[in-house]
């Protein structure tokens, strides 16, 4: 699935013309933003009633810095993507959110999910600060850069790995994993 804005920006009114709707037309923006949360939840539900597994994938990208101010993103972004989450939650599920891009500045409100159900997985992120502003709430989960799995050495990636450990090993939860996949 996808954050509710991510639909409406990718599929149905670009990025340009979502953005424009925030400022002509934020009622009408917003009104569209929660129906898509719902069907986004009605179709996440019946996926994983179909396969039989609990676990729902939500990427997330259009809500960081490079798209939109903080205000934007606590009007437009950030409501209907909680409401999902914990909708999910609540339903028996544990949804998977995967934020791309830098999520740094975004961390704080990962604070609003229930705590202890909701592993994040980063594209990337500024590790110190997630630890310092997450603490043990979610598990962090990633972020090892592509380029370094694909071009790394083998010590480069070791010590990588040793410092996702140092930051997060004494956490609830640490998947170490690469940010967007392992190459």
């Amino acid at each position: 699935g996808f954050a509710p804005f991510d639909t409406l920006s990718v599929f149905l009114r670009g990025l340009t013309g979502s953005l424009t709707d925030m400022i002509r037309v934020p009622d009408k923006l917003l009104a569209a933003l929660d129906f898509l949360a719902d069907r986004e939840i009605a179709m996440l539900k019946a996926q994983a009633a179909m396969l039989d597994n609990p676990r729902v994938v939500v990427f997330a990208y259009r809500g960081v810095d490079h798209f939109m101010s903080a205000k934007q993103f606590e009007t437009f972004y950030w409501p209907t993507l909680r409401r999902m989450l914990i909708e999910l939650v609540d339903a028996g599920l544990t949804p998977l959110p995967y934020f791309e891009v830098d999520f740094t500045s975004r961390l704080p409100y990962l604070l609003d999910l229930p705590k202890g159900k909701i592993p994040i997985h980063f594209e990337k992120v500024d590790r110190v600060e997630a630890r310092k502003i997450m603490g043990d709430h979610n598990s962090f989960w990633g972020d090892i850069p592509a380029s370094l799995l694909t071009l790394g050495t083998q010590d480069e990636v070791k010590e990588n790995v040793r410092e996702l450990i140092d930051i997060f090993g004494d956490t609830n939860g640490l998947i170490i994993d690469g940010g967007v996949g392992i190459p």
